[in-house]
């Protein structure tokens, strides 16, 4: 599998220093072609594109940006062959979450799932001897899109780093759930409440103490699939503070529900439950 590893290995060697902008600073980007919009530090991007044999050829397209000696990524690239099932596309993300850790010789030191808009992704952190690259992928239908930024060891959880991953949007995406024209791949989408309403067994998060202590809470956001059956088969952290990421999922992955039949016949559905934490 890819990943562009040669521009990163000629981003890696430059020397970098924490990204100072907060959200109020960053300015939108958007590209129509790419269908995405993203907040960056500036104004001053430069797109690139080449023809990648490492994926038949395709084009894949970078947008670059520098601030101060952060360095900002957004890439795309339109992948050819059939994306019929979710373990293809999980293998493909795997496979280029690796790659990208092998192309700058780093060390994947974390690798989660993630979701936009229904399609899977993967959240990683790769470190080199000197630096940090924090990067987000997502498979939408057959585009591989990957946003990343490179920092110092110790500004990798910085707020302007996740500032800018959780910024990234997709435009005019189909409002579809993962990657195929599949029961499986693209359930019936409903609201929270309703799924909730829908609930046989509800399992509040335990609350981590040192979260509590150090005041971290808010909402935490889990895309759940939830089978003919009533069971929670798939779930995904969307948003909320990453301490409270494991337990939210934990809760999320016990709860059962009443069947969802929409035409009297029970049918896979996707929807969202929201966990509310309170210092």
């Amino acid at each position: 599998m890819l990943i562009w590893a040669a521009v990163l290995i000629g981003i890696i060697s430059q020397p970098a220093v924490a990204p100072s902008q907060t959200s109020k600073t960053l300015k939108k980007f958007s590209s129509l072609e790419g269908r995405f919009s993203v907040l960056l530090p500036n104004e001053n991007v430069e797109r690139s594109s080449f023809e990648d044999t490492r994926i038949n050829g395709a084009e894949a397209n970078v947008f670059t940006l520098k601030a101060g000696k952060a360095v900002y990524l957004v890439k795309y690239a339109d992948l050819s062959g059939s994306l019929d099932n979710i373990s293809t596309v999980e293998k493909i993300l795997d496979s280029a979450c690796n790659d990208k850790a092998a192309g700058v010789n780093g060390t994947l030191s974390r690798k989660l799932e993630i979701s936009i808009d229904g399609f899977l992704g993967r959240e990683i952190k790769v470190d080199t001897p000197e630096q940090t690259i924090r990067a987000r992928l997502y498979l939408v239908k057959q585009r591989l899109y990957q946003l990343e930024v490179i920092v110092p060891l110790d500004e990798g959880e910085s707020k302007a780093v996740t500032t800018f991953l959780d910024s990234f949007k997709l435009i005019n995406a189909r409002e579809t759930s993962f990657n195929s024209d599949t029961d499986e791949l693209y359930p019936r989408q409903i609201s929270g409440g309703l799924l909730q309403g829908t609930a046989k067994k509800k399992v509040a998060p335990s609350y981590p103490q040192k979260s509590r202590e150090a005041g971290v809470g808010g909402p935490v956001k889990i895309e759940v699939l939830v089978s003919e059956e009533g069971k929670v088969v798939k779930a995904i952290f969307i948003s909320g503070p990453e301490s409270l990421r494991d337990v939210a999922l934990a809760a999320a992955w016990q709860w059962t529900f009443n069947p969802i039949r929409p035409d009297g016949i029970p049918v896979k559905v996707r929807g969202v439950l929201t966990f509310q934490f309170a210092p």
